[in-house]
Protein backbone atom coordinates (compact mmCIF):
# COMPACT_ATOMS: atom_id res chain seq x y z
CA UNK A 1 0.00 0.00 0.00
CA UNK A 2 1.71 3.82 -1.11
CA UNK A 3 2.19 5.47 1.97
CA UNK A 4 -0.24 8.65 2.40
CA UNK A 5 2.05 11.74 1.76
CA UNK A 6 -0.70 14.21 0.40
CA UNK A 7 -3.27 16.15 2.40
CA UNK A 8 -7.05 16.99 0.48
CA UNK A 9 -5.91 20.42 0.11
CA UNK A 10 -2.78 19.65 -2.06
CA UNK A 11 -4.89 16.87 -4.19
CA UNK A 12 -7.25 19.92 -4.36
CA UNK A 13 -4.61 22.10 -5.66
CA UNK A 14 -3.33 19.15 -7.86
CA UNK A 15 -6.23 18.99 -9.73
CA UNK A 16 -6.99 22.17 -10.28
CA UNK A 17 -3.79 23.00 -11.98
CA UNK A 18 -3.90 19.81 -13.94
CA UNK A 19 -7.34 20.79 -16.12
CA UNK A 20 -6.17 24.74 -16.66
CA UNK A 21 -2.45 23.96 -17.16
CA UNK A 22 -2.47 23.23 -20.41
CA UNK A 23 -6.10 24.20 -21.36
CA UNK A 24 -5.46 28.27 -20.88
CA UNK A 25 -3.74 28.43 -24.25
CA UNK A 26 -6.12 26.57 -26.84
CA UNK A 27 -9.99 26.95 -27.35
CA UNK A 28 -9.85 23.10 -29.00
CA UNK A 29 -14.28 23.42 -28.78
CA UNK A 30 -14.82 26.67 -31.29
CA UNK A 31 -13.22 24.31 -34.33
CA UNK A 32 -16.19 22.51 -34.05
CA UNK A 33 -19.52 24.43 -31.70
CA UNK A 34 -18.27 27.93 -33.19
CA UNK A 35 -20.00 30.71 -31.42
CA UNK A 36 -21.75 27.97 -29.27
CA UNK A 37 -18.32 26.25 -28.10
CA UNK A 38 -19.16 28.17 -24.38
CA UNK A 39 -21.82 25.58 -24.41
CA UNK A 40 -19.67 23.30 -24.78
CA UNK A 41 -17.21 24.30 -22.12
CA UNK A 42 -20.26 24.54 -19.86
CA UNK A 43 -21.09 21.40 -19.79
CA UNK A 44 -17.93 19.07 -19.66
CA UNK A 45 -17.20 19.69 -16.36
CA UNK A 46 -20.24 18.95 -15.31
CA UNK A 47 -19.34 15.17 -16.59
CA UNK A 48 -16.29 15.48 -15.13
CA UNK A 49 -17.75 15.62 -11.82
CA UNK A 50 -19.57 12.40 -12.76
CA UNK A 51 -16.30 10.41 -13.75
CA UNK A 52 -14.67 12.06 -10.42
CA UNK A 53 -17.64 10.75 -8.38
CA UNK A 54 -17.36 7.09 -10.09
CA UNK A 55 -13.55 7.07 -9.36
CA UNK A 56 -13.77 8.52 -5.78
CA UNK A 57 -16.62 5.91 -4.94
CA UNK A 58 -14.51 2.58 -6.40
CA UNK A 59 -11.22 4.65 -4.61
CA UNK A 60 -13.24 3.67 -1.41
CA UNK A 61 -13.84 0.53 -1.70
CA UNK A 62 -10.54 -0.31 -2.82
CA UNK A 63 -8.40 1.61 -0.73
CA UNK A 64 -4.52 1.41 -1.31
CA UNK A 65 -4.97 0.57 -5.10
CA UNK A 66 -4.70 2.56 -7.92
CA UNK A 67 -7.69 2.53 -10.46
CA UNK A 68 -5.43 0.00 -12.49
CA UNK A 69 -4.76 -2.15 -9.58
CA UNK A 70 -8.48 -2.39 -8.55
CA UNK A 71 -9.14 -2.82 -12.58
CA UNK A 72 -7.49 -5.78 -12.47
CA UNK A 73 -9.13 -7.10 -9.37
CA UNK A 74 -12.67 -5.97 -10.35
CA UNK A 75 -12.28 -7.33 -14.08
CA UNK A 76 -9.72 -10.32 -13.33
CA UNK A 77 -6.28 -10.54 -15.09
CA UNK A 78 -7.01 -11.76 -18.37
CA UNK A 79 -9.30 -8.27 -19.06
CA UNK A 80 -7.83 -6.39 -16.06
CA UNK A 81 -4.29 -6.50 -17.87
CA UNK A 82 -4.44 -4.83 -21.18
CA UNK A 83 -7.12 -2.16 -20.24
CA UNK A 84 -4.10 -1.17 -17.63
CA UNK A 85 -1.90 -1.29 -20.43
CA UNK A 86 -4.44 0.58 -22.67
CA UNK A 87 -4.56 3.20 -19.81
CA UNK A 88 -0.79 3.62 -19.96
CA UNK A 89 -0.83 3.69 -23.44
CA UNK A 90 -3.28 6.73 -23.50
CA UNK A 91 -1.49 8.33 -20.79
CA UNK A 92 2.02 8.00 -22.73
CA UNK A 93 -0.15 9.55 -25.66
CA UNK A 94 -1.00 12.73 -23.65
CA UNK A 95 2.49 13.05 -22.59
CA UNK A 96 3.30 13.19 -26.81
CA UNK A 97 0.82 15.96 -26.96
CA UNK A 98 1.93 17.78 -23.67
CA UNK A 99 5.65 17.82 -24.90
CA UNK A 100 4.36 18.43 -28.52
CA UNK A 101 2.39 21.86 -26.56
CA UNK A 102 5.84 22.94 -25.65
CA UNK A 103 7.76 22.57 -28.73
CA UNK A 104 5.06 24.67 -30.61
CA UNK A 105 4.87 27.44 -28.21
CA UNK A 106 8.80 28.09 -27.88
CA UNK A 107 9.11 27.59 -31.40
CA UNK A 108 6.50 30.32 -32.43
CA UNK A 109 6.83 32.66 -29.71
CA UNK A 110 10.38 32.50 -27.67
CA UNK A 111 13.16 30.73 -29.96
CA UNK A 112 12.20 30.20 -33.45
CA UNK A 113 15.88 29.60 -34.02
CA UNK A 114 16.25 26.74 -31.72
CA UNK A 115 16.02 23.39 -32.74
CA UNK A 116 12.65 21.13 -31.63
CA UNK A 117 14.62 18.41 -30.21
CA UNK A 118 16.97 20.31 -28.36
CA UNK A 119 13.81 22.39 -26.83
CA UNK A 120 12.30 18.68 -26.26
CA UNK A 121 15.21 17.39 -24.44
CA UNK A 122 15.40 19.72 -22.31
CA UNK A 123 11.07 19.90 -20.45
CA UNK A 124 11.60 16.25 -20.66
CA UNK A 125 14.84 16.37 -18.23
CA UNK A 126 13.03 18.70 -16.12
CA UNK A 127 10.05 16.38 -16.24
CA UNK A 128 12.36 13.63 -14.90
CA UNK A 129 13.63 15.89 -12.34
CA UNK A 130 10.33 16.93 -10.90
CA UNK A 131 8.85 12.93 -11.20
CA UNK A 132 12.15 11.97 -9.31
CA UNK A 133 11.29 14.74 -6.13
CA UNK A 134 8.70 12.94 -5.35
CA UNK A 135 4.71 13.24 -5.84
CA UNK A 136 4.87 15.27 -2.26
CA UNK A 137 7.26 17.92 -4.26
CA UNK A 138 4.80 18.15 -7.40
CA UNK A 139 1.75 18.82 -4.80
CA UNK A 140 3.82 21.73 -3.29
CA UNK A 141 4.50 23.07 -6.68
CA UNK A 142 1.21 22.69 -7.86
CA UNK A 143 -0.20 24.80 -3.71
CA UNK A 144 2.36 27.71 -5.60
CA UNK A 145 1.14 27.54 -9.05
CA UNK A 146 -2.30 28.01 -7.85
CA UNK A 147 -2.37 31.68 -7.03
CA UNK A 148 -0.64 32.64 -10.59
CA UNK A 149 -2.67 30.52 -13.06
CA UNK A 150 -5.83 31.77 -11.14
CA UNK A 151 -4.47 36.02 -11.73
CA UNK A 152 -4.14 35.13 -15.03
CA UNK A 153 -7.61 33.75 -15.67
CA UNK A 154 -9.03 36.94 -13.64
CA UNK A 155 -6.94 39.50 -15.53
CA UNK A 156 -7.93 37.84 -19.02
CA UNK A 157 -11.27 39.78 -19.41
CA UNK A 158 -10.56 42.70 -17.01
CA UNK A 159 -7.42 43.43 -19.66
CA UNK A 160 -9.92 42.85 -22.52
CA UNK A 161 -13.01 45.46 -21.84
CA UNK A 162 -12.73 47.36 -23.69
CA UNK A 163 -12.84 44.58 -27.09
CA UNK A 164 -15.35 42.29 -25.37
CA UNK A 165 -18.89 42.32 -27.18
CA UNK A 166 -21.30 40.05 -26.92
CA UNK A 167 -21.96 40.60 -31.38
CA UNK A 168 -19.81 37.52 -31.93
CA UNK A 169 -21.87 35.26 -29.71
CA UNK A 170 -25.38 36.00 -31.33
CA UNK A 171 -28.08 34.98 -32.96
CA UNK A 172 -28.37 33.48 -29.39
CA UNK A 173 -31.66 31.91 -30.52
CA UNK A 174 -29.52 29.44 -32.94
CA UNK A 175 -27.41 27.12 -32.12
CA UNK A 176 -25.22 24.32 -33.59
CA UNK A 177 -26.08 21.18 -31.14
CA UNK A 178 -24.17 18.97 -33.18
CA UNK A 179 -20.93 21.19 -33.12
CA UNK A 180 -21.96 21.35 -29.26
CA UNK A 181 -22.12 17.45 -28.81
CA UNK A 182 -18.55 17.52 -30.71
CA UNK A 183 -17.05 20.50 -28.67
CA UNK A 184 -18.28 18.62 -25.41
CA UNK A 185 -16.59 15.43 -26.03
CA UNK A 186 -13.43 17.24 -26.98
CA UNK A 187 -13.76 19.06 -24.47
CA UNK A 188 -14.19 16.26 -21.80
CA UNK A 189 -11.03 14.51 -23.92
CA UNK A 190 -8.72 18.04 -23.03
CA UNK A 191 -9.23 18.70 -20.17
CA UNK A 192 -11.73 17.23 -18.06
CA UNK A 193 -12.27 13.51 -18.49
CA UNK A 194 -8.52 13.37 -17.98
CA UNK A 195 -9.32 13.50 -14.11
CA UNK A 196 -8.60 9.81 -14.21
CA UNK A 197 -4.76 10.77 -14.33
CA UNK A 198 -4.63 12.85 -11.37
CA UNK A 199 -7.02 10.00 -9.56
CA UNK A 200 -4.00 7.25 -10.14
CA UNK A 201 -2.28 9.20 -7.27
CA UNK A 202 -5.44 9.21 -4.80
CA UNK A 203 -3.62 6.33 -3.05
CA UNK A 204 -1.36 8.71 -1.67
CA UNK A 205 -4.15 10.79 -0.40
CA UNK A 206 -5.95 9.76 3.16
CA UNK A 207 -9.46 8.46 2.27
CA UNK A 208 -11.87 11.21 4.01
CA UNK A 209 -15.43 11.58 2.63
CA UNK A 210 -16.23 14.85 4.15
CA UNK A 211 -13.25 16.42 2.45
CA UNK A 212 -14.01 15.19 -1.37
CA UNK A 213 -16.73 17.39 -1.97
CA UNK A 214 -13.70 20.20 -2.59
CA UNK A 215 -12.08 17.97 -5.32
CA UNK A 216 -15.25 19.19 -7.08
CA UNK A 217 -14.67 22.76 -6.60
CA UNK A 218 -11.26 22.57 -7.99
CA UNK A 219 -13.28 20.42 -10.95
CA UNK A 220 -15.79 23.80 -10.66
CA UNK A 221 -12.97 26.46 -10.58
CA UNK A 222 -11.53 24.84 -13.86
CA UNK A 223 -14.71 24.93 -15.64
CA UNK A 224 -15.61 28.44 -14.72
CA UNK A 225 -11.55 29.75 -15.82
CA UNK A 226 -12.10 28.11 -19.15
CA UNK A 227 -15.24 28.89 -19.58
CA UNK A 228 -13.74 32.53 -19.28
CA UNK A 229 -10.88 31.56 -21.45
CA UNK A 230 -13.74 30.71 -24.26
CA UNK A 231 -16.16 33.66 -24.52
CA UNK A 232 -13.52 36.53 -24.03
CA UNK A 233 -11.12 34.34 -27.13
CA UNK A 234 -15.01 34.82 -28.91
CA UNK A 235 -15.19 37.81 -28.07
CA UNK A 236 -11.79 39.55 -28.97
CA UNK A 237 -11.52 37.80 -31.77
CA UNK A 238 -15.11 35.97 -33.22
CA UNK A 239 -15.47 32.07 -33.86
CA UNK A 240 -13.77 32.43 -37.56
CA UNK A 241 -10.57 33.68 -36.39
CA UNK A 242 -10.24 31.93 -33.13
CA UNK A 243 -10.89 28.21 -35.15
CA UNK A 244 -8.05 29.49 -37.28
CA UNK A 245 -4.81 30.74 -34.84
CA UNK A 246 -2.72 27.95 -33.88
CA UNK A 247 -2.53 30.24 -30.13
CA UNK A 248 -5.36 31.98 -30.36
CA UNK A 249 -5.31 33.14 -26.45
CA UNK A 250 -1.71 34.31 -26.66
CA UNK A 251 -3.12 36.34 -29.69
CA UNK A 252 -6.01 37.62 -27.38
CA UNK A 253 -2.82 38.44 -24.78
CA UNK A 254 -0.73 40.19 -27.58
CA UNK A 255 -3.72 43.10 -28.44
CA UNK A 256 -3.38 44.29 -24.66
CA UNK A 257 -1.71 47.51 -24.53
CA UNK A 258 -1.08 49.04 -20.86
CA UNK A 259 0.60 51.62 -22.74
CA UNK A 260 4.46 52.44 -21.50
CA UNK A 261 4.04 50.41 -18.43
CA UNK A 262 3.73 47.81 -19.76
CA UNK A 263 2.91 46.45 -23.68
CA UNK A 264 4.05 42.97 -23.65
CA UNK A 265 1.26 41.01 -21.16
CA UNK A 266 1.90 38.04 -23.43
CA UNK A 267 5.47 37.77 -21.79
CA UNK A 268 3.92 37.32 -18.45
CA UNK A 269 1.49 35.00 -19.84
CA UNK A 270 3.90 32.84 -20.89
CA UNK A 271 5.94 32.39 -18.18
CA UNK A 272 2.57 31.33 -15.91
CA UNK A 273 1.27 29.22 -18.89
CA UNK A 274 4.63 27.35 -18.89
CA UNK A 275 4.71 26.49 -15.31
CA UNK A 276 0.86 25.03 -15.65
CA UNK A 277 1.88 23.12 -18.36
CA UNK A 278 5.31 21.41 -16.84
CA UNK A 279 3.31 20.85 -14.18
CA UNK A 280 0.71 19.07 -15.83
CA UNK A 281 3.52 16.98 -17.68
CA UNK A 282 5.10 15.82 -14.70
CA UNK A 283 2.00 14.57 -12.98
CA UNK A 284 0.86 13.00 -16.27
CA UNK A 285 4.79 11.31 -16.77
CA UNK A 286 4.45 10.16 -12.63
CA UNK A 287 0.88 8.93 -13.23
CA UNK A 288 2.16 6.66 -16.70
CA UNK A 289 5.37 5.25 -15.15
CA UNK A 290 3.51 4.60 -12.17
CA UNK A 291 0.63 2.39 -13.98
CA UNK A 292 3.72 0.54 -15.70
CA UNK A 293 5.40 0.04 -12.35
CA UNK A 294 2.24 -1.80 -10.97
CA UNK A 295 1.42 -3.85 -14.11
CA UNK A 296 5.21 -4.96 -14.92
CA UNK A 297 5.97 -5.05 -11.40
CA UNK A 298 9.21 -3.04 -10.87
CA UNK A 299 9.19 -2.18 -7.23
CA UNK A 300 11.11 1.25 -7.82
CA UNK A 301 9.93 4.36 -10.18
CA UNK A 302 13.51 5.68 -9.95
CA UNK A 303 14.44 2.36 -12.22
CA UNK A 304 11.90 3.76 -14.83
CA UNK A 305 12.27 7.54 -14.95
CA UNK A 306 15.29 8.03 -17.58
CA UNK A 307 13.98 4.73 -19.92
CA UNK A 308 10.29 6.15 -20.14
CA UNK A 309 11.74 9.90 -20.56
CA UNK A 310 13.96 8.41 -23.70
CA UNK A 311 10.92 6.92 -24.81
CA UNK A 312 8.27 9.90 -24.59
CA UNK A 313 11.39 11.93 -26.13
CA UNK A 314 11.82 9.98 -29.37
CA UNK A 315 8.55 9.26 -30.07
CA UNK A 316 7.50 12.54 -30.36
CA UNK A 317 10.34 13.84 -32.19
CA UNK A 318 8.89 10.80 -34.91
CA UNK A 319 5.16 10.87 -34.46
CA UNK A 320 4.84 14.68 -34.74
CA UNK A 321 6.81 16.10 -37.25
CA UNK A 322 4.63 19.24 -37.91
CA UNK A 323 1.81 21.24 -36.81
CA UNK A 324 -0.83 19.87 -39.11
CA UNK A 325 0.17 16.26 -37.65
CA UNK A 326 -0.27 17.63 -34.67
CA UNK A 327 -3.42 19.34 -34.65
CA UNK A 328 -5.20 16.02 -36.50
CA UNK A 329 -4.14 14.30 -33.92
CA UNK A 330 -5.45 16.07 -30.90
CA UNK A 331 -8.67 17.21 -32.19
CA UNK A 332 -9.64 14.12 -34.46
CA UNK A 333 -7.97 11.07 -33.58
CA UNK A 334 -6.94 11.40 -29.65
CA UNK A 335 -10.82 11.68 -28.56
CA UNK A 336 -11.63 8.31 -30.29
CA UNK A 337 -8.43 7.00 -28.59
CA UNK A 338 -9.08 8.24 -25.17
CA UNK A 339 -12.73 8.05 -24.88
CA UNK A 340 -12.82 3.98 -24.02
CA UNK A 341 -10.62 4.71 -21.14
CA UNK A 342 -11.52 8.64 -19.83
CA UNK A 343 -15.48 8.13 -19.73
CA UNK A 344 -16.81 4.24 -21.09
CA UNK A 345 -13.86 2.40 -18.57
CA UNK A 346 -15.32 4.05 -15.36
CA UNK A 347 -18.65 3.25 -15.98
CA UNK A 348 -18.35 -0.28 -17.21
CA UNK A 349 -15.93 -0.98 -14.07
CA UNK A 350 -18.61 0.81 -11.63
CA UNK A 351 -20.95 -1.59 -13.17
CA UNK A 352 -19.18 -4.77 -13.04
CA UNK A 353 -18.17 -3.92 -9.34
CA UNK A 354 -22.17 -3.27 -8.72
CA UNK A 355 -22.66 -6.76 -10.28
CA UNK A 356 -20.10 -8.43 -8.51
CA UNK A 357 -21.60 -7.40 -5.16
CA UNK A 358 -25.12 -8.37 -5.91
CA UNK A 359 -24.08 -11.81 -6.88
CA UNK A 360 -21.96 -12.22 -3.96
CA UNK A 361 -22.81 -15.79 -2.19
CA UNK A 362 -24.03 -14.90 1.41
CA UNK A 363 -22.80 -16.55 3.67
CA UNK A 364 -24.79 -18.75 6.32
CA UNK A 365 -23.34 -16.70 9.49
CA UNK A 366 -24.93 -13.14 8.18
CA UNK A 367 -28.15 -15.32 6.85
CA UNK A 368 -28.46 -16.52 10.82
CA UNK A 369 -28.09 -12.81 11.61
CA UNK A 370 -30.85 -11.63 9.37
CA UNK A 371 -32.97 -14.75 10.53
CA UNK A 372 -32.69 -13.36 13.99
Amino acid sequence: MPKVVLSHKQFVFMLYVYLIGASMLFVPEAIFAGKDAWISVLIAPLISMLLLAIWLHLQRKHPGMSLIQYGIKILGPWIGYPIGLYLVYVMFLINLLIIEDLVIVTSIVILPQTPSDVIRLTFVFVAIYGCYKGVESIARMCELAFIPLTLLVVALPILEYQELGLAALQPFSIINWHGVVVGTINSLVFPFAEVFIPAMLLPFVSIDTRSERYYFFAIGGAGIALLLRTLVALMVLGPELLSMFTLPIMTVFRVVDLGDFFNRVEGLFLGIWYVGLLLKFVITLYAMTLGLAQLTGVKRLENLWLSVGALVLIVSALRFPNEQEFGFMSFFILPFIAVPVEIIYPLALLLVDWLQERLKPVSVDHLNQRHD
